[in-house]
């Protein structure tokens, strides 16, 4: 059950920042752009709020984008954990097979089972295959880890938070099931 909290989004602003991603040349101020736009989104979701930007491992070898706390008992992500890992790609090409890689061993370092991929261009593969990127997301459900992907056609059109809210619990709801799928399967 996902409780209803909504607050307006600017998508107009949404928009800008989109229009901002695609004639920045500059990739550092891309991926900058695209963590500015997630903050925008997620900190009008009540009870969820940004708590650390570009944080670096003590060998300063891994970086986590964006970490936010998430109080289930005020927020619309009661179905997500109390600490959400964000890493932000804003590519021209889809996210291949290896970054997921690295990203499910940086959310597995840090002690965490869950993290959101936002890919300005989808990720490799085929989703209902399980190919190339969306099979490495599968195989990180072996060891614990979850990772959904948001993509900014996902994101170009939200006009409130009720919105992501119900991307998130759909593409959560579907990464779960594909768990008790594969479980099953395994089983006979």
């Amino acid at each position: 059950m996902v409780v209803r909290t909504m607050a307006e989004l600017d998508n107009k602003k949404i928009r800008d920042l989109f229009a901002r991603f695609y004639l920045e040349p500059n990739s550092k101020k891309k991926g900058r752009l695209l963590e500015d736009l997630m903050c925008y989104i997620m900190e009008r979701i009540p009870g969820v709020k940004l708590e650390s930007r570009d944080v670096y491992d003590r060998f300063f070898d891994q970086e986590i984008d964006l970490i936010f706390s998430n109080d289930k008992t005020r927020s619309g992500l009661q179905f997500l954990p109390s600490i959400i890992v964000f890493e932000c790609k804003n590519l021209a090409n889809a996210v291949g097979k290896n970054e997921i890689i690295l990203f499910a061993k940086k959310l597995r370092n840090k002690g965490s089972t869950f993290g959101i991929l936002v890919a300005r261009s989808g990720i490799t593969g085929d989703e209902s295959k399980g190919t190339y990127a969306y099979g490495e997301i599968q195989r990180t459900l072996y060891d614990g880890c979850r990772i959904i992907v948001l993509t900014l056609e996902n994101l170009e059109n939200i006009t409130n938070t009720d919105q992501i809210v119900a991307i998130l619990w759909e593409k959560f709801l579907r990464l779960q099931i594909a768990v008790k799928i594969d479980q099953k399967k395994h089983e006979n």
